[in-house]
């Protein structure tokens, strides 16, 4: 008998979620009573991230599709689809592997609208993840401010203590035991530092003194050192939230006076230069325009292709490759306003020129469909080689069947995903050549496209013109 099972997931911890995994059970028990189906199993995934958490880091809803698609399972009932996941892509994969397997998916909320079939129900689910998905940055931004502001204060903004303190309300105090042991290793650093002496001599005479004043540490060399390059030891919290760096004084943490945490630190930076040097920094963002963006101030829009001067990605700004020149903008916030500026204009194209628009839909949605085709009915010409191949050598060599056995179910399996995805093609073909699809294009907005989305938006853009207030976008039918 094929089972009817519950899948529950949070975010964050019980206290601070409205909806825990007990209430979205009790309500998903509900449901079932409501219509009459008798649960079998409950998936409980406990506080795992649907945001960031692959599918792979999520064991409970893994073994829930390795059932699925045994075939044990009938249905599944989740409160709401970002329980699923907070992904557009994600989601859309977990979807596929439940659709694949036959599964009824039942959402126990009652705002939460049912899962629609066909290419304009995928179209939909999109959507809807892509506002689940957004909802989920939108949490993330609030975490991270709540983090920001308690950096500034002087507050722990995520983790525990280090060695030698508690927290009492996010406030780093100081132990008894800990503030001994601390302050004893600035001490005696100081005193043992001599510029003859290794680290190893310092620290074989460090723990001498440990042993004969009966502390109960024994000191070793990443410890130490961890120890020395704390600032929470002169009253200073340092912390980085969102790749920046944040430093506050916290009142009563101090356990060394500023002069010797600086003396000590000095001592160190010359036994070992290497822990303070900085290291280069990643770019945190990834542009979307690379080789695109053109710099107003020298090049003129009629300019031809050879004399066009560009601006190349930096860090985090767009910057004129022009020396003499101080044009620059920041990459995220240009790719998302050309990311709209484009979308505008699908809109305009769906309001006036119905047939560019499904020519445009096509290039989005049936292009990669396609290229799969190609790549599959090549595998099967090389499985039909190979079959012919281990079919003679059966008969000529009197082989085993197995080999050939093995080829002909692969090659079964490959006719199957080649007319599954033949079939999705021609579903989505009739979708775009209906009547229905221009009235989804106006939900279409940037905070329902996820990154793959807007990249495949902007590839029709072919420049970028930026100047110090404005731009202009060159698409491949006019300049706008």
């Amino acid at each position: 008998m094929k089972k009817t099972v519950i899948y529950t997931r949070q975010s964050l911890d019980a206290e601070k979620q409205k909806n825990s995994t007990d209430v979205q059970k009790d309500k998903c028990l509900e449901h079932a009573r409501k219509n009459g189906l008798i649960v079998h199993d409950y998936f409980n995934e406990g506080e795992r991230s649907a945001r960031i958490t692959g599918i792979e880091g999520r064991p409970q809803l893994l073994r829930l599709l390795h059932e699925a698609e045994k075939g044990d399972i009938e249905r599944v009932i989740v409160y709401k689809r970002d329980r699923l996941a907070r992904n557009v892509e994600q989601y859309m994969t977990i979807l596929s592997r439940f659709i694949q397997a036959n599964i009824q998916i039942l959402f126990a909320a009652d705002n939460e609208p049912p899962i629609l079939s066909g290419p304009i129900g995928e179209f939909v689910e999109i959507i809807l993840a892509g506002l689940a998905q957004q909802e989920g940055e939108n949490i993330f931004l609030r975490q991270t401010e709540a983090k920001i502001y308690n950096a500034k204060n002087g507050l722990r903004s995520a983790g525990g203590a280090p060695y030698g303190y508690v927290l009492e309300d996010k406030l780093m105090k100081p132990t008894k035991s800990g503030r001994k042991v601390i302050k004893r290793i600035y001490e005696l650093f100081d005193a043992y530092y001599h510029e003859t002496r290794s680290f190893d001599e310092i620290l074989w005479l460090m723990n001498e003194q440990f042993d004969e004043e009966k502390l109960a540490v024994h000191l070793e060399k990443e410890f130490e050192i961890s120890i020395i390059r704390r600032p929470i030891h002169k009253g200073i919290l340092v912390q980085h939230v969102a790749g920046k760096r944040y430093e506050a004084k916290v009142e009563k943490a101090d356990v060394v006076s500023v002069e010797l945490w600086e003396s000590v630190n000095t001592k160190l930076e010359k036994l070992s230069p290497h822990l303070f040097e900085e290291r280069d920094e990643k770019p945190s963002y990834i542009p979307m325009l690379k080789d695109k963006v053109i710099c107003r101030a020298c090049t003129d829009t009629s300019s031809e292709t050879s004399d066009l001067v560009f601006l190349k990605s930096k860090t985090v700004n767009y910057t004129c490759i022009s020396t003499s020149c101080k044009t620059q903008v920041k990459m995220a916030i240009l790719d998302e306003l050309v990311v709209k500026k484009v979308l505008l204009h699908i809109k305009e194209i769906a309001g006036k020129q119905h047939v560019k628009l499904k020519t445009i839909l096509e290039q989005h949605f049936l292009e990669r469909p396609r290229r799969k085709i190609e790549t599959v009915k090549g595998e099967l010409s090389i499985l039909e080689n190979r079959i012919k191949k281990a079919l003679e050598k059966m008969v000529l060599e009197n082989r085993d069947e197995h080999d050939l056995d093995m080829l002909t179910q692969t090659y079964k399996d490959k006719v199957q995903e080649l007319l599954s995805i033949e079939k999705k093609m021609y579903e989505l073909e009739q979708a775009i050549k209906g009547d229905e699809v221009e009235q989804y294009v106006d939900h279409l907005t940037i905070q329902n496209l996820n990154r793959e989305q807007k990249e495949r938006l902007l590839a029709q853009v072919q420049l970028v013109y930026v100047g110090k207030e404005s731009f202009r976008i060159s698409l491949a039918d006019r300049v706008s």
